[in-house]
């Protein structure tokens, strides 16, 4: 069990965070190790200092497990929101995700609570899109309290809208996860459309990803704790069951869960961080097992 030096009550960790923020220039280069489209060229970027104050690369050795993860969650988030047809899609807490330059198709929202880093992404997408390609919207938005809500809001057409988002539950503890469902809800139920996540954390799925190096993971899992102040073993979901009486049963939305390789094929990161044939086998193999959920109103 981690200890923290300076534990933050409830009220705090529904706060903007920078050190939860910066997690997300970590996500950053790891996705650059795969073949999603822009990935490489936002890293670049960032690491130029495209509209930052410089870069630093992530220590990635305790990572290498979790890397393939952040390529699959992506690649399946966008396979649900495509077979489901919408036409605009708000991404919750984007962080650096380069969803919206890569799917010009769609009227897309990329939100963020923290206004430097929506300001950074807004000047990396300017530098890489075609001037035939219309900007994603860019907003600030706090996924947690609402803060920001008619904003998005006013970038929407009244059709159907995917909500999503990858990787901000992982640093929240239940009560603020149901706020964030019920603002996705709150979605669909003007607009109709689906919300998707790959991102409930149960210890289920740190079980399936510990098959891989549990050592690795629990190191991983310290520093993150550490870095963030939170703990965040504490915010994990016992299990599908729990996590389904949240978001079905008190939220209200029916439930479908996808494993990551009913959707995505090639997971292209493995064989760049893992060079043993069984050891890559093994990797795709654990992270084809996770999950992605979609909900819709019930």
């Amino acid at each position: 069990m981690v200890t923290l030096k300076h534990q933050l009550d409830k009220t705090d960790l529904e706060k903007p965070s920078r050190a939860v923020q910066s997690t997300s220039a970590d996500i950053v280069y790891y996705r650059s190790l795969s073949d999603i489209p822009n990935a490489k060229l936002v890293e670049e970027l960032m690491r130029l200092g495209a509209g930052s104050n410089g870069w630093q690369t992530p220590n990635m050795e305790s990572a290498r497990p979790i890397i393939p993860f952040m390529e699959g969650r992506y690649k399946a988030t966008d396979a649900l929101l495509m077979r489901s047809g919408v036409k605009q899609v708000v991404e919750f807490a984007a962080g650096f995700v380069p969803r919206g330059m890569n799917n010009p198709q769609w009227n897309f929202v990329h939100t963020e609570q923290d206004e430097d880093a929506l300001r950074q992404m807004r000047d990396i997408t300017e530098r890489i899109i075609s001037h035939q390609q219309s900007m994603p919207h860019f907003v600030r938005f706090d996924a947690v309290t609402g803060e920001g809500i008619d904003s998005v809001m006013a970038c929407l057409r009244e059709e159907p809208v995917g909500v999503t988002h990858e990787g901000m539950f992982r640093y929240y503890p239940n009560q603020s996860k149901e706020k964030t469902g019920r603002l996705a809800k709150a979605f669909l139920e003007r607009y109709g459309g689906l919300y998707v996540t790959p991102d409930i954390w149960t210890w289920q799925r740190v079980e399936l990803l510990r098959r891989i190096d549990p050592e690795m993971d629990r190191e991983r899992s310290r520093i993150l704790s550490e870095r963030t102040g939170r703990d965040l073993a504490s915010f994990l979901f016992k299990d599908n069951a729990e996590a389904i009486e949240l978001f079905g049963s008190r939220i209200g939305f029916g439930i479908e869960i996808y494993t990551i390789g009913s959707l995505v094929g090639n997971l292209s990161a493995v064989p760049v961080i893992f060079k043993d044939p069984d050891m890559a086998k093994l990797v795709d193999e654990t992270i084809k097992r996770m999950e992605i959920w979609k909900m819709t109103l019930g």
